[in-house]
Parts: structure tokens; sequence; C-alpha cells
């Protein structure tokens, strides 16, 4: 499913993680995605009271890092990754719902440069995964609940041990009486980029001064989020798996309300497992910061999509059990990236 990046689909390209969604889901897994999981997804749940009456999506998206050129005469190298994913809620009353979820994820790169001892680089990585949450609404606000993934890395999925992918978290919001609230989450996920099989708790404290701001600040992440109209919005957010979005968008024409322009730097990772070929252990981690511009298209509350082209520089391909703990890299040239999505639900 998915890739690392965490952020708001309204503001950067599908490539990254909703912001709300990534920052925390990616507790349980850096590897949730935006296809997938979405604004309203599940870990959404965790912090909106909301229960909506009725939720089902779907959305796909490509991304293209197109070829370029090696440093030190390595060859070229060029990246594409296509993800899908559906969502949906088969049960929901007023105070209790369950969603569930699957995506799929294909990341293919053409390269000449080893990045093995043995030559071999990994030219398709996948991930298959299913998910899926419950939680508890009260009259006062408070939610409950817990959430789980499991899926496969594998070509041909779950044919092997290696390429199991699993996480689960449990998670409750405090709401106070200011109108803030206290998160409390226990999370364990076997496929992040730091602190991997490690259940890691976090505590953050939501700060809601009016209605156009909103600040999450704690372990293990961070995010703010400015809308002074509904024609504009900003936002930033970080966590400390090793990931950073500031983006923005604005809506210019008031005649053409379903038209967005939009901006936003990141910087992540995508994590993959690579079944047979490296240890269980180890990952491929491909890292790079990204400076890109759009537009999103609102077709109808319940279609749409976005269009996306930047920069992407800073960038490496690892092979390891953690972005910090690496025997082999690839340093990747600066290069142009560019890329598209759509979505329909509600």
């Amino acid at each position: 499913m998915p890739m690392r990046l965490r952020s708001c689909p309204s503001l950067s390209p599908s490539w990254v993680v909703p912001m709300l969604t990534g920052l925390i889901w990616g507790v349980v897994s850096d590897h949730a995605d935006a296809a997938v999981i979405g604004e309203s997804g599940t870990a959404y749940g965790w912090i909106n009271p909301e229960i909506k009456p009725f939720t089902a999506s779907a959305s796909a998206n490509v991304d293209i890092e197109p070829e370029v050129n090696l440093p030190d005469d390595l060859g070229t190298y060029d990246h594409t990754v296509f993800r899908g994913g559906v969502r949906g809620q088969p049960f929901v009353d007023a105070n209790d719902e369950v969603q569930i979820s699957a995506s799929w994820t294909e990341a293919a790169t053409d390269t000449t440069a080893p990045l093995l001892p043995n030559g071999d680089f990994p030219d398709h990585l996948y991930d298959l995964r299913f998910g899926g949450m419950y939680r508890h609404v009260t009259a006062s606000k408070y939610i409950y609940g817990a959430s789980a993934s499991f899926g496969s890395d594998d070509p041909k999925p779950f044919s092997t041990t290696a390429g199991l992918i699993v996480g689960a978290s449990v998670f409750m919001k405090m709401p106070l009486d200011s109108g803030d609230a206290w998160l409390f989450t226990l999370s364990y996920s076997n496929d992040r980029t730091l602190f991997n099989n490690v259940p890691f708790p976090g505590v953050a404290y939501e700060w809601n001064p009016d209605k156009t701001f909103r600040m999450i600040i704690g372990i293990p992440f961070f995010l703010a989020n400015w809308r002074p109209t509904p024609s504009v919005l900003a936002d930033v957010s970080a966590s400390i798996f090793g990931n950073v979005h500031a983006g923005g968008w604005v809506k210019p024409f008031e005649r053409a309300r379903w038209l967005r322009l939009q901006a936003a730097y990141d910087w992540g990772t995508e994590i993959y497992k690579w079944p047979s070929y490296i240890d269980s252990d180890q990952f491929v981690y491909f890292r790079s910061m990204r400076v890109t511009g759009g537009i999103g298209i609102e077709i109808t509350q319940l279609i749409g999509g976005s269009l996306f082209a930047g920069a992407a520089f800073d960038r490496e391909v690892l092979m390891g059990t953690s972005i910090r703990n690496y025997s082999d890299v690839l340093q990747v040239s600066p290069g142009f990236v560019c890329g598209v999505s759509v979505r329909a639900g509600y």
C-alpha cells in the first residue's frame, strides 16, 4: 500500500500521505497510503468525533520520476510508483463504526547501477495491505478505538512469511472543556523507517484556539493547520520517523470553486520488503525531498483528482534495517517529478 511521506492530499501530490492521517497513522506504519486511508479514513478517526452514516471510497495514483544520469558514471535511474485502494464502512450506528480498507502498491525502478554486492537491484517491489478500525464516540466526544493492518510485500502475496507486514494500535481522545483535547496511542509495526518492531507510545495535545487554526503537538508527531477562509489553507507537519511537510492551497477563482492551486515541500521515505533477496529484518528505502506545485480538481463533492510537477533532490536508495542503519546506498541525481491522482467516494 503505501508510501511513507505524510501530508494532506489537498495540499500536495498523492505521493505523500494526508497530513492528519499520515502523521498519526504513521505511528502504526510508515507504509500508510493516501490512496487508501484518505483524510477522513482510518487515522483521521483518531481525532474526528463525527461518525458519518455512510463511508465508501476508491482512489488511484501514479508518481513518476523520469530517467536521470547517476553520479560517478553509474548509468541511469528512473522510478515510478502505482497505487490503488478502497475503503468501506460495514457497520455504523450513532456511537460506533467499523471501517475496512485494502490497497496495492507497485514500485518500478529501472537502473543500470548495482545496489547489492552481487549487482542485483529491485526492479519491482510490491505491497498489498488490508486494514480495519473500530471506534466508539461518546456523547461527550471521547473517542476510544483500535486498528490493525496486515499484508504482504511478496510478488505472489503471502507466498513467504518473510514478506508479511503487520501493525496494530489502540487510541483514545480525551476532550477538555476548553475545546482542546489530549490524544493517547500505543502502536506496533514491523515496517517502520525507525523504531521498527517496537510498541511505540504516543501522547499529544490538540490545541484549537479558534475555528481557523488547529495544532497537534506531542510524541511522535506535530502538525499545524490554518484555514483563515474557505479558499485558503496552509499546514506544517513532522514526525520523529523522518518525515516533514509544509504546504498549502488556494482557490483563486470565485466562479471556479472546483479548482485549487497548490504547492508543497516534502521530505520522506518509501519503504518496502524484498523477500528472498534480503533478510526479513531489512528493507529497501527510497528517500528524497520534493518541491512540487499543481492543481486540484473537485468535479463534485464525491469525485476529484490532482496533477502535480516539481523537483526531487537529496535522493538516495538505502538497504538496511532502518534509515539510520544501512549497508548499501545509491545516491540519485536531482530530477523532475510529476504525477496524477483520482478519487471517488464519500
